[in-house]
């Protein structure tokens, strides 16, 4: 009996494992490649397909060191020594490139050396259904952390009044399971209570021996 109730709560601890088993990813944007596009000018790159395991539209990032101190280049740093930016001042979005994914969190900031806020509203969307439609006013003297809490989206959308920028920092991901990685999963689970239980078995037969 107590062999029973161990391999029960052993089931449970491992199914409990698969099912909390997507972990949340902190996005800094500090180990994207940045240059001088010109000289005398932030070093910049682009935020590219596949980081944090998302495809990124239209959103740049910069050396928000190398930037003047009344920018919120500067002002927006969370980590050093990036953050990401909509160029040109254009919405901007993230997308899931076959799967869902949840927003948590990230720091915002208007990026322009201007005493105005700046706007940012922020669409989420299940295919063609829009989950999720927020603006948050922002402001370039320092970054205001903003809590989505956006939940089975594939695609993100950041739209200003154009053109406004704004710069983003320690973005927090969660990228869904697709079905089939549960399945797998399950399989796998399923085969390891399998393994146990003949073990189970041989261990009794060898102990009535």
């Amino acid at each position: 009996m107590k062999q029973r109730h161990k391999f029960v709560c052993l089931g449970i601890a491992i199914f409990g494992m698969a099912a909390i088993g997507n972990s949340q990813t902190l996005l800094t944007f500090d180990d994207i490649p940045t240059a001088p596009p010109s000289p005398g000018e932030p070093d910049q790159g682009i935020v590219p397909n596949g980081y944090g395991g998302l495809n990124w539209d239209n959103f740049g990032v910069l050396n928000g060191l190398e930037s003047e101190t009344t920018y919120g280049y500067f002002n927006g740093l969370v980590s050093t020594p990036n953050v990401a930016f909509n160029e040109y001042g254009s919405p901007a979005s993230i997308a899931s490139p076959g799967g869902m994914f949840d927003l948590g969190s990230a720091y915002l900031t208007a990026a322009l050396n201007l005493s105005t806020p700046v706007n940012v509203e922020v669409q989420g969307f299940s295919g063609n259904t829009m989950l999720y439609d927020n603006t948050y006013t922002v402001y370039n003297n320092a970054p205001t952390l903003i809590d989505f809490d956006y939940e089975w989206v594939d695609e993100v959308n950041f739209i200003t009044a154009s053109p406004r920028w704004f710069a983003m920092d320690n973005l927090t991901v969660t990228i869904v399971p697709e079905p089939g990685s549960w399945a797998i999963m399950l399989v796998a689970t399923a085969s390891g209570f399998a393994v146990m239980r003949r073990r189970l078995r041989l261990t009794r037969v060898v102990t009535l021996l």
